[in-house]
Protein backbone atom coordinates (compact mmCIF):
# COMPACT_ATOMS: atom_id res chain seq x y z
CA UNK A 1 0.00 0.00 0.00
CA UNK A 2 1.43 3.54 -0.60
CA UNK A 3 1.51 5.91 2.41
CA UNK A 4 -0.27 8.65 1.08
CA UNK A 5 -3.96 9.03 1.40
CA UNK A 6 -5.97 11.67 1.09
CA UNK A 7 -6.69 12.83 4.58
CA UNK A 8 -10.72 14.10 5.50
CA UNK A 9 -9.05 16.71 7.86
CA UNK A 10 -7.42 18.71 5.25
CA UNK A 11 -10.79 20.77 3.96
CA UNK A 12 -11.06 22.01 7.18
CA UNK A 13 -7.83 23.27 7.60
CA UNK A 14 -8.10 24.89 4.53
CA UNK A 15 -11.01 26.49 5.66
CA UNK A 16 -9.96 27.66 9.03
CA UNK A 17 -6.55 29.38 7.54
CA UNK A 18 -9.21 31.65 4.90
CA UNK A 19 -10.78 33.14 8.44
CA UNK A 20 -7.83 32.83 11.04
CA UNK A 21 -4.11 34.34 11.54
CA UNK A 22 -3.19 31.17 13.40
CA UNK A 23 -4.68 27.53 12.73
CA UNK A 24 -3.39 25.13 15.28
CA UNK A 25 -3.13 21.03 14.18
CA UNK A 26 -3.05 18.69 17.19
CA UNK A 27 -3.22 15.13 17.33
CA UNK A 28 -1.27 11.91 18.27
CA UNK A 29 2.55 11.53 16.68
CA UNK A 30 2.47 9.47 13.80
CA UNK A 31 -1.34 10.81 12.46
CA UNK A 32 0.30 12.56 9.72
CA UNK A 33 0.38 16.11 10.75
CA UNK A 34 3.81 17.58 9.28
CA UNK A 35 2.45 15.73 5.91
CA UNK A 36 -0.41 17.97 6.18
CA UNK A 37 1.80 21.17 6.78
CA UNK A 38 3.86 20.31 4.17
CA UNK A 39 0.89 19.96 1.50
CA UNK A 40 -0.66 23.53 2.94
CA UNK A 41 2.59 25.41 2.84
CA UNK A 42 6.13 25.74 0.90
CA UNK A 43 7.66 26.36 4.70
CA UNK A 44 8.01 24.13 7.09
CA UNK A 45 10.72 24.29 10.20
CA UNK A 46 10.25 21.54 13.34
CA UNK A 47 10.81 22.85 16.62
CA UNK A 48 11.34 19.30 17.40
CA UNK A 49 15.12 20.17 16.10
CA UNK A 50 17.37 22.19 19.14
CA UNK A 51 19.43 24.20 16.13
CA UNK A 52 15.75 25.53 15.25
CA UNK A 53 14.39 26.19 18.59
CA UNK A 54 17.77 27.94 19.66
CA UNK A 55 17.40 30.10 16.67
CA UNK A 56 13.87 30.59 17.62
CA UNK A 57 14.95 31.34 21.38
CA UNK A 58 17.21 34.26 20.32
CA UNK A 59 14.85 36.77 19.01
CA UNK A 60 11.45 34.94 18.59
CA UNK A 61 10.13 38.50 17.24
CA UNK A 62 13.19 38.39 14.53
CA UNK A 63 12.44 34.20 13.88
CA UNK A 64 8.62 34.78 12.58
CA UNK A 65 9.80 38.35 10.81
CA UNK A 66 12.41 36.62 8.49
CA UNK A 67 10.19 33.80 7.59
CA UNK A 68 7.62 35.35 4.59
CA UNK A 69 6.12 32.18 4.06
CA UNK A 70 2.06 32.10 4.14
CA UNK A 71 1.18 30.35 6.00
CA UNK A 72 4.09 29.69 7.52
CA UNK A 73 4.39 25.98 9.04
CA UNK A 74 5.98 25.53 12.92
CA UNK A 75 6.03 21.33 13.76
CA UNK A 76 5.63 20.62 17.06
CA UNK A 77 5.36 23.85 18.67
CA UNK A 78 5.28 22.20 22.22
CA UNK A 79 8.87 22.52 22.27
CA UNK A 80 8.64 26.08 21.77
CA UNK A 81 6.99 28.17 24.71
CA UNK A 82 8.79 31.63 24.15
CA UNK A 83 7.09 31.21 20.52
CA UNK A 84 3.67 32.35 21.49
CA UNK A 85 4.22 35.79 22.64
CA UNK A 86 5.81 36.48 19.59
CA UNK A 87 2.90 34.97 17.63
CA UNK A 88 0.38 36.94 19.46
CA UNK A 89 2.06 40.44 19.01
CA UNK A 90 2.88 39.48 15.08
CA UNK A 91 -1.01 38.79 14.15
CA UNK A 92 -1.88 42.00 16.62
CA UNK A 93 0.65 44.03 14.12
CA UNK A 94 -1.05 41.84 11.10
CA UNK A 95 -4.38 40.47 11.85
CA UNK A 96 -4.96 38.79 7.83
CA UNK A 97 -6.02 35.12 8.10
CA UNK A 98 -3.40 32.42 7.07
CA UNK A 99 -0.73 33.48 8.36
CA UNK A 100 0.52 30.73 10.59
CA UNK A 101 -0.01 27.01 10.62
CA UNK A 102 0.83 24.77 14.11
CA UNK A 103 1.32 21.56 14.51
CA UNK A 104 1.56 19.69 17.52
CA UNK A 105 1.94 16.39 19.13
CA UNK A 106 1.18 17.84 22.99
CA UNK A 107 -2.12 19.90 23.66
CA UNK A 108 -0.32 23.02 24.25
CA UNK A 109 -3.20 24.75 24.25
CA UNK A 110 -3.68 23.37 27.77
CA UNK A 111 -1.24 25.91 28.89
CA UNK A 112 -2.93 28.74 30.57
CA UNK A 113 -0.01 31.00 29.59
CA UNK A 114 -0.36 29.80 25.55
CA UNK A 115 -4.28 29.64 25.88
CA UNK A 116 -4.12 33.19 26.52
CA UNK A 117 -1.80 34.33 24.37
CA UNK A 118 -3.97 32.81 21.24
CA UNK A 119 -7.14 33.78 22.63
CA UNK A 120 -9.42 34.71 19.72
CA UNK A 121 -6.16 34.48 17.10
CA UNK A 122 -6.42 30.24 17.18
CA UNK A 123 -8.53 28.36 15.60
CA UNK A 124 -7.87 24.10 16.17
CA UNK A 125 -8.38 21.58 14.12
CA UNK A 126 -7.69 17.91 15.59
CA UNK A 127 -6.06 15.33 12.96
CA UNK A 128 -7.73 11.61 14.36
CA UNK A 129 -6.20 8.41 13.48
CA UNK A 130 -7.14 7.56 9.69
CA UNK A 131 -10.46 5.87 9.76
CA UNK A 132 -10.95 2.56 7.71
CA UNK A 133 -12.67 4.55 5.30
CA UNK A 134 -9.80 6.75 4.99
CA UNK A 135 -7.50 4.35 4.74
CA UNK A 136 -9.52 2.58 1.72
CA UNK A 137 -9.49 6.04 -0.10
CA UNK A 138 -13.24 6.00 0.21
CA UNK A 139 -15.44 9.45 0.70
CA UNK A 140 -16.39 10.20 4.40
CA UNK A 141 -19.71 8.56 5.60
CA UNK A 142 -21.83 10.88 6.53
CA UNK A 143 -24.01 8.18 7.99
CA UNK A 144 -23.83 8.86 11.50
CA UNK A 145 -24.55 12.77 11.17
CA UNK A 146 -27.30 11.56 8.44
CA UNK A 147 -29.02 9.23 11.49
CA UNK A 148 -28.56 11.88 13.80
CA UNK A 149 -30.07 14.59 12.45
CA UNK A 150 -33.40 12.61 10.99
CA UNK A 151 -36.28 13.08 13.13
CA UNK A 152 -36.97 9.93 13.63
CA UNK A 153 -36.54 6.43 11.49
CA UNK A 154 -40.26 5.44 9.86
CA UNK A 155 -39.59 8.20 7.21
CA UNK A 156 -35.46 7.28 6.77
CA UNK A 157 -35.14 5.65 3.17
CA UNK A 158 -33.35 2.21 4.48
CA UNK A 159 -30.86 1.79 1.65
CA UNK A 160 -30.60 -2.59 0.39
CA UNK A 161 -28.42 -4.90 1.75
CA UNK A 162 -25.04 -4.83 1.24
CA UNK A 163 -23.48 -7.00 -2.12
CA UNK A 164 -22.03 -9.97 -0.89
CA UNK A 165 -18.90 -9.85 -2.46
CA UNK A 166 -18.34 -6.07 -0.91
CA UNK A 167 -19.14 -6.89 2.71
CA UNK A 168 -16.60 -9.82 2.75
CA UNK A 169 -13.85 -7.45 1.89
CA UNK A 170 -15.40 -5.00 4.43
CA UNK A 171 -14.99 -7.95 7.24
CA UNK A 172 -11.57 -8.73 6.23
CA UNK A 173 -10.68 -5.11 6.17
CA UNK A 174 -12.35 -4.45 9.38
CA UNK A 175 -10.01 -6.89 11.32
CA UNK A 176 -7.18 -5.84 9.44
CA UNK A 177 -7.96 -2.25 11.21
CA UNK A 178 -8.98 -3.35 14.79
CA UNK A 179 -5.52 -4.83 14.73
CA UNK A 180 -3.51 -2.21 13.27
CA UNK A 181 -5.27 0.59 13.81
CA UNK A 182 -4.86 4.44 11.54
CA UNK A 183 -1.27 6.03 12.32
CA UNK A 184 -0.26 6.17 8.76
CA UNK A 185 3.37 5.65 9.79
CA UNK A 186 2.80 2.44 11.25
CA UNK A 187 -0.65 0.88 9.68
CA UNK A 188 0.43 1.04 6.18
CA UNK A 189 4.02 -0.38 6.92
CA UNK A 190 3.59 -4.20 4.98
CA UNK A 191 5.78 -6.03 7.57
CA UNK A 192 4.52 -7.10 11.30
CA UNK A 193 8.19 -6.36 12.36
CA UNK A 194 8.56 -3.01 11.43
CA UNK A 195 5.00 -2.44 12.74
CA UNK A 196 5.77 -3.98 16.07
CA UNK A 197 9.17 -1.74 15.94
CA UNK A 198 7.93 1.53 15.08
CA UNK A 199 4.94 0.88 17.68
CA UNK A 200 7.47 0.26 20.40
CA UNK A 201 9.66 3.06 19.65
CA UNK A 202 6.46 5.29 19.19
CA UNK A 203 5.38 4.56 22.80
CA UNK A 204 8.83 5.07 24.32
CA UNK A 205 9.08 8.52 22.68
CA UNK A 206 6.23 9.63 23.86
CA UNK A 207 6.22 8.45 27.32
CA UNK A 208 10.00 8.96 28.39
CA UNK A 209 10.32 12.11 26.38
CA UNK A 210 6.60 14.22 24.97
CA UNK A 211 5.03 13.21 29.06
CA UNK A 212 7.67 14.96 30.55
CA UNK A 213 6.63 18.22 29.00
CA UNK A 214 3.37 18.49 30.89
CA UNK A 215 3.97 16.04 34.00
CA UNK A 216 7.49 16.05 36.25
CA UNK A 217 7.36 12.57 37.85
CA UNK A 218 10.02 10.49 39.39
CA UNK A 219 8.10 7.06 37.90
CA UNK A 220 10.42 5.41 35.99
CA UNK A 221 9.68 4.73 32.20
CA UNK A 222 8.57 1.02 32.91
CA UNK A 223 6.34 2.14 35.65
CA UNK A 224 4.46 4.72 33.01
CA UNK A 225 4.04 1.85 30.62
CA UNK A 226 2.43 -0.25 33.29
CA UNK A 227 -0.23 2.53 34.20
CA UNK A 228 -0.48 2.81 30.36
CA UNK A 229 -1.53 -0.98 30.20
CA UNK A 230 -3.85 -1.14 33.28
CA UNK A 231 -5.39 1.79 31.74
CA UNK A 232 -5.61 -0.24 28.64
CA UNK A 233 -7.37 -2.93 30.21
CA UNK A 234 -10.22 -0.68 31.12
CA UNK A 235 -11.14 0.86 27.72
CA UNK A 236 -14.01 1.55 27.09
CA UNK A 237 -15.42 0.25 30.51
CA UNK A 238 -15.83 2.88 33.65
CA UNK A 239 -12.38 3.12 35.18
CA UNK A 240 -12.07 1.35 38.39
CA UNK A 241 -8.99 3.69 40.17
CA UNK A 242 -8.25 0.54 42.73
CA UNK A 243 -8.06 -1.56 39.82
CA UNK A 244 -5.69 0.26 38.41
CA UNK A 245 -3.40 0.94 41.55
CA UNK A 246 -3.35 -2.37 42.27
CA UNK A 247 -2.16 -3.48 38.76
CA UNK A 248 0.24 -0.68 38.38
CA UNK A 249 1.39 -0.06 42.21
CA UNK A 250 0.82 3.79 41.50
CA UNK A 251 -1.35 5.45 43.71
CA UNK A 252 -4.53 7.37 42.69
CA UNK A 253 -3.34 11.24 42.84
CA UNK A 254 -0.05 10.00 40.51
CA UNK A 255 -2.57 8.27 38.66
CA UNK A 256 -5.23 10.93 37.69
CA UNK A 257 -2.20 12.86 37.05
CA UNK A 258 -0.94 10.57 34.32
CA UNK A 259 -4.48 10.32 33.15
CA UNK A 260 -4.60 13.74 32.41
CA UNK A 261 -0.81 13.88 30.63
CA UNK A 262 -1.65 10.62 28.41
CA UNK A 263 -4.51 12.59 27.51
CA UNK A 264 -2.66 16.01 26.12
CA UNK A 265 -0.66 13.38 24.73
CA UNK A 266 -3.47 11.97 22.39
CA UNK A 267 -3.11 8.69 23.54
CA UNK A 268 -6.48 8.42 25.19
CA UNK A 269 -9.83 10.06 25.20
CA UNK A 270 -11.92 10.15 28.61
CA UNK A 271 -15.34 10.79 27.95
CA UNK A 272 -18.27 11.33 30.82
CA UNK A 273 -20.05 8.37 31.88
CA UNK A 274 -24.24 9.65 32.12
CA UNK A 275 -27.21 7.74 33.21
CA UNK A 276 -26.60 7.08 37.52
CA UNK A 277 -22.99 5.83 37.31
CA UNK A 278 -20.02 8.54 38.43
CA UNK A 279 -16.69 7.61 37.09
CA UNK A 280 -13.95 8.71 33.69
CA UNK A 281 -14.18 6.25 30.62
CA UNK A 282 -11.60 6.14 28.49
CA UNK A 283 -11.27 4.92 24.92
CA UNK A 284 -7.90 5.25 22.94
CA UNK A 285 -7.46 7.36 20.41
CA UNK A 286 -6.06 4.67 17.58
CA UNK A 287 -7.00 1.27 17.66
CA UNK A 288 -3.75 -0.16 16.71
CA UNK A 289 -2.10 1.27 19.91
CA UNK A 290 -4.56 -0.67 21.74
CA UNK A 291 -4.25 -3.45 20.22
CA UNK A 292 -0.03 -3.50 20.15
CA UNK A 293 -0.51 -3.00 24.01
CA UNK A 294 -3.22 -5.56 24.95
CA UNK A 295 -2.35 -8.38 22.12
CA UNK A 296 -6.06 -7.97 21.08
CA UNK A 297 -7.92 -6.56 18.38
CA UNK A 298 -9.84 -4.27 19.46
CA UNK A 299 -13.78 -4.06 20.00
CA UNK A 300 -16.13 -3.42 17.33
CA UNK A 301 -17.76 -0.57 20.05
CA UNK A 302 -14.04 0.41 20.24
CA UNK A 303 -14.07 0.71 16.32
CA UNK A 304 -17.23 2.35 16.26
CA UNK A 305 -16.24 5.54 18.31
CA UNK A 306 -13.30 5.93 16.01
CA UNK A 307 -15.22 6.34 12.68
CA UNK A 308 -18.56 8.42 14.69
CA UNK A 309 -15.65 10.73 16.02
CA UNK A 310 -14.13 11.35 12.63
CA UNK A 311 -17.23 11.95 10.69
CA UNK A 312 -18.40 14.94 13.45
CA UNK A 313 -14.94 16.06 13.31
CA UNK A 314 -14.15 16.64 9.40
CA UNK A 315 -17.68 17.37 8.75
CA UNK A 316 -18.01 21.51 8.78
CA UNK A 317 -19.44 23.20 11.22
CA UNK A 318 -20.39 20.04 13.34
CA UNK A 319 -19.77 19.79 16.67
CA UNK A 320 -20.07 16.63 18.90
CA UNK A 321 -20.07 15.78 22.73
CA UNK A 322 -19.61 11.83 22.96
CA UNK A 323 -19.88 9.62 26.03
CA UNK A 324 -21.47 6.56 27.50
CA UNK A 325 -24.25 5.55 29.26
CA UNK A 326 -24.52 3.58 31.98
CA UNK A 327 -27.27 2.90 34.56
CA UNK A 328 -27.17 1.28 38.22
CA UNK A 329 -29.28 -1.48 36.72
CA UNK A 330 -27.75 -2.96 34.43
CA UNK A 331 -28.78 -0.36 31.22
CA UNK A 332 -25.88 -0.15 29.04
CA UNK A 333 -25.35 2.15 25.97
CA UNK A 334 -21.32 2.36 25.09
CA UNK A 335 -20.75 4.53 22.16
CA UNK A 336 -23.08 7.98 22.82
CA UNK A 337 -22.74 11.38 20.75
CA UNK A 338 -24.44 14.61 21.35
CA UNK A 339 -25.44 17.49 19.22
CA UNK A 340 -27.75 20.57 19.21
CA UNK A 341 -29.85 18.07 16.48
CA UNK A 342 -30.19 15.21 19.26
CA UNK A 343 -28.57 12.19 21.23
CA UNK A 344 -27.42 9.36 19.16
CA UNK A 345 -26.60 5.91 21.13
CA UNK A 346 -24.92 3.21 19.11
CA UNK A 347 -24.38 -0.36 20.33
CA UNK A 348 -22.02 -3.28 17.99
CA UNK A 349 -24.04 -6.44 18.45
CA UNK A 350 -22.54 -10.23 17.26
CA UNK A 351 -26.22 -10.90 15.54
CA UNK A 352 -28.73 -10.03 13.73
CA UNK A 353 -30.59 -11.01 16.03
CA UNK A 354 -31.37 -8.26 19.53
CA UNK A 355 -30.86 -9.90 23.05
CA UNK A 356 -33.38 -8.57 25.79
CA UNK A 357 -30.77 -7.14 27.68
CA UNK A 358 -30.31 -5.00 24.19
CA UNK A 359 -33.88 -3.88 24.04
CA UNK A 360 -34.01 -3.17 27.68
CA UNK A 361 -30.68 -0.34 27.04
CA UNK A 362 -31.85 0.83 24.08
CA UNK A 363 -35.00 1.45 25.81
CA UNK A 364 -33.83 2.91 29.22
CA UNK A 365 -31.65 5.12 26.81
CA UNK A 366 -34.78 6.23 24.79
CA UNK A 367 -36.71 7.16 27.94
CA UNK A 368 -33.80 9.32 29.13
CA UNK A 369 -33.29 11.10 26.49
CA UNK A 370 -35.48 13.37 24.72
CA UNK A 371 -34.90 13.43 20.66
CA UNK A 372 -32.54 10.48 21.42
CA UNK A 373 -32.31 7.59 18.63
CA UNK A 374 -30.45 4.25 19.01
CA UNK A 375 -28.45 2.04 16.16
CA UNK A 376 -27.42 -1.30 16.88
CA UNK A 377 -24.49 -2.10 14.48
CA UNK A 378 -24.36 -5.86 13.31
CA UNK A 379 -21.88 -8.03 11.28
CA UNK A 380 -24.40 -9.12 8.75
CA UNK A 381 -25.42 -7.15 5.56
CA UNK A 382 -29.41 -6.28 6.51
CA UNK A 383 -30.94 -2.89 7.66
CA UNK A 384 -33.67 -3.39 9.79
CA UNK A 385 -36.54 -0.64 11.06
CA UNK A 386 -36.63 -1.92 14.70
CA UNK A 387 -39.15 1.10 15.58
CA UNK A 388 -39.45 4.40 14.69
CA UNK A 389 -36.46 5.18 17.26
CA UNK A 390 -34.10 1.91 16.24
CA UNK A 391 -32.62 0.66 13.57
CA UNK A 392 -30.28 -2.06 12.71
CA UNK A 393 -27.42 -1.11 10.72
CA UNK A 394 -24.89 -3.23 8.86
CA UNK A 395 -21.38 -2.87 9.80
CA UNK A 396 -20.23 -2.08 6.46
CA UNK A 397 -22.12 1.24 6.19
CA UNK A 398 -19.45 2.88 8.45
Amino acid sequence: MPHSRKRYAKARLEAALRSSPIVGLLGHRQTGKTTLLSALSAKRVSLDQRLERELLERDPGKYLSERSAQPLALDECQWAPDLFPALKEAVRLKARPGQYLLSGSVRFTSRKAIRESLAGRLLLVELHPMGLREILGEPLSRLPIELLEAKNFSGFALPGSTPEVIHREYLKQLERYRRLGGLPGICLQREDVDRTSRHMDLLDLMLDRDLRIILETPLSLSRIHAVLAAIADANGTPLKFVDIQRKSKVSTPTLRKLLTAFEALFLIRTLRLEGGRSAPVVWFEDAGEWSRITGRPSSLDHFLFCQVRLAFSCAEGKRAEYFQYATRGGAAIPVCVRTTAGVLGIMAVAAGELSRSQILSAESFLKHYADSKVLFVHLGREWRRVSDRILMVPISAF
